[in-house]
């Protein structure tokens, strides 16, 4: 009977042996499937007085051939590659956009521009004034398109946000189960379940393309699952939930949470930093918000820039008995204000007509000790005390009106936005070629009668800013006695102080000795309110008594001063404290978006060759190779046949044993 059983015994193993290589064969193309081998073993041999007899041979497990080092390996490279694939392709997306040289914003900056000077060298050109309004209008269209393109990707960000929550809670919950399935099945043979355990890496897998995760294996079989600093998502049986979170401070912003124990949610958006997932965020945060961010800040900076200038400049339509000031040229939204511990009042922030441009956020603290308010420039760290006596002050470009805030505690604060969104609302003030304000307000002239007797003159004389013109203003006189130049003919109860180049007061006149000399005159009425500033060169060798006439503009037409000063923006410094040009600031924007697009394009080509050798290096030892697989069939096959050959000879002798008995 040894021989019989021993055969019989090889004939079940490699039929089992058989059925392994069968299995590693039929899911060669199995993605994830990793090779089983059938560990033969001999079985208890049976002892007798002389000795120990081999009972034949048995398969003792059915061994998953799989390394967990090279496994975690592949989730995490699939991880970080999903991670810069969803970068590279969203920042892509952007890229494409602000350097279209069709649909992007250069050529609608250029266009406006050009026509800009096409009316400076032809302010009486109904058609140039016309080209400029209709520029003006392509120009803040092209802002409002590319803004609402910019917020269009954010409202896609939370779309897939939610989808791809959605798809992680699936697929923590599919975990779970199969956890379940595994320890269930491992205690039931004692054996683990290597089909199973393949599910379960799979949809590890597929985690890992959306989150990064960390595993640890427990001795029942089950594994958990951790997402970004250690929150539990799988613990054995049970899942956690990840979801949605809208933050108060910007509701458009979506952020991600995972549920604890508690029933509470703790929000994670900050620590994943991998998956499709972490790859939405990083787009987000590094290219998105900055994008949008530099958009509004230059449609700001834009508006700010020619609003300034146009309202200086004096409309076509005026005529010796009008004379208006030009308006605003674009229209942008207010600043957006909120305030924590006090109230605040409508119009307390408002973009200031003089000055830098207001470009970046603002915040006050309320000091209930000293009763004051400190101002800080959020950008760049700039901070100023104000009083609380209600007066409206100047500060980073914006008027703040004091007055306006009340019941407020100590510490309170009040932040002032002035450039959120006035990307996708920027649009043109004026509705007629006419209001363009292409004209300076005045004009300064030798006197006539009589004719000065020096060589004295005025150079460069140009209006800075301008509030107001009063209908009492018509002339006034710029006379030189001999030593000094004053000012006379102002409206009663105003008054003119001027200042040398570098900004120090001189006065109500100006010594003169030296040719050329830059001076700027301020004029103010009774109130102290500012009426206008002008900027001028004092030149040659003035007589006494010589002077010039600083005139209201009548019958301006064909004065192109305002138009040039807004053409002089197209080269002038308007960003970053004057030292870079509006397409120069583009120009960074299109290269800054390019630059992180390339990186990001980079790193992924170089994530995906790791992947790959992550892959390879995991299919070393679980994947299938149908030579070897081949082989054994043969040798599996060659020890099947011999055993059944075993069994015949057992067979033959038994029946001779049997014959000779009779016999």
């Amino acid at each position: 009977m040894g021989v019989f059983e021993n055969s019989v015994s090889g004939l079940l193993a490699f039929q089992k042996a058989l059925s392994t290589t069968s299995h590693n064969i039929s899911n060669v193309n199995t993605d994830g499937y990793s090779r089983q081998r059938a560990e033969l073993g001999s079985r208890t041999p049976v002892g007798y007085g002389n000795g120990f007899v081999g009972s034949g041979v048995e398969v003792q497990t059915i061994k998953r051939l799989f390394d967990q080092t090279r496994e975690s390996a592949v989730q995490n490279n699939i991880a970080e590659f999903e991670r810069l694939q969803t970068l590279a392709d969203s920042a892509g997306r952007i890229d494409d956009m602000v350097a279209d040289e069709s649909a992007g914003l250069s050529p609608a900056i250029q266009d406006f521009f050009g026509a800009v000077h096409d009316v400076s060298n032809d302010p009486s050109s109904a058609t140039a004034r016309e080209t400029m309004l209709t520029q003006a209008r392509n120009l803040a269209s092209r802002f409002r398109d590319m803004g609402a393109q910019l917020r269009e990707l954010n409202d896609d960000v939370n779309t897939q946000l939610r989808g791809k929550v959605d798809e992680v809670n699936s697929l923590a919950k599919a975990i779970a189960d199969l956890n379940q399935d595994i320890a269930k099945e491992q205690g039931r043979i004692g054996e683990p379940p290597n089909d199973l355990l393949d599910q379960r890496d799979g949809l590890l897998r597929d985690l890992s393309k959306l989150i990064d995760t960390r595993t640890v294996a427990n001795q029942d079989g089950t594994i958990n699952v951790s997402v970004g600093t250690g929150q539990s998502l799988v613990s054995g049986f049970n899942h956690a939930e990840l979801g949605i979170t809208r933050p108060d401070d910007d509701p458009t912003r979506l952020g991600v949470t995972i549920t604890n124990r508690g029933g509470g949610a703790t929000e994670i958006s900050r620590q994943v930093d991998g998956g499709q997932i972490g790859g939405l965020l990083d787009f987000r945060e590094t290219v998105l918000d900055p994008v949008r961010a530099d958009l509004d800040r230059m449609a700001t900076g834009v508006a700010q820039a020619f609003n300034a200038q146009h309202r200086d400049g004096l409309q076509f339509s005026a005529g010796p008995d009008d004379g208006r000031l030009g308006g605003d040229l674009f229209d942008i939204p207010a600043p957006h204000t909120q305030g924590e511990g006090v109230t605040v009042g409508n119009g307390f922030a408002d973009y200031a007509n003089r000055g830098d441009a207001a470009l970046s956020p603002v915040s006050l603290t309320y000091d209930a000790s000293a009763d004051e308010w400190t101002a800080e420039n959020l950008r760049n760290g700039e901070t100023t005390t104000f009083a609380n006596s209600g007066q409206t002050v100047e500060f980073g470009g914006l008027d703040l009106d004091l007055g306006q805030l009340s019941g407020m505690s100590n510490g309170a604060t009040v932040t002032v936005d002035p450039v959120t969104d006035t990307s996708t609302a920027m649009r043109v003030a004026i509705d007629r070629p006419s209001q363009i304000a292409v004209a300076s307000p005045l004009r300064a002239s030798e006197v006539t009668n009589p004719p000065n007797a020096g060589s004295g003159g005025l150079q460069d004389f140009r209006v800075t800013s301008i509030d107001q013109l009063p209908a009492a203003f018509d002339t006034a006189t710029l006379s030189y006695d001999g030593s000094e130049y004053s000012l006379s003919g102002l409206p009663a109860g105003h008054s003119v102080e001027f200042f040398d180049a570098d900004g120090n007061s001189l006065g109500n006149s100006v010594p003169y000795t030296d040719s050329p000399t830059d001076i700027t005159m301020k004029v103010t009425d009774g109130a102290g309110d500012h009426v206008f500033t002008a900027e001028t060169t004092l030149t040659g060798t003035p007589a006494a008594g010589d002077a010039f006439e600083i005139a209201r503009n009548n019958g301006a037409s064909g004065d192109n001063g305002n138009a040039l000063a807004m053409g002089q923006l197209t080269e002038a410094g308007v960003f970053d404290g004057g030292s870079e040009t509006i397409q120069e600031y583009y120009s960074g924007l299109v290269g800054e978006v390019g630059t992180r697009t390339l990186q990001a394009q980079t790193a992924r080509d170089a994530q995906e060759s790791v992947l790959q050798q992550a892959k390879a290096s995991r299919d070393e030892v679980s994947g299938v190779n149908l030579d070897e697989e081949a082989a054994n069939l043969m040798r599996f096959q060659q020890a099947y046949q011999a055993s059944a050959q075993a069994i015949s000879i057992a067979r033959t002798t038994f029946d001779s044993l049997l014959s000779a008995t009779r016999g």
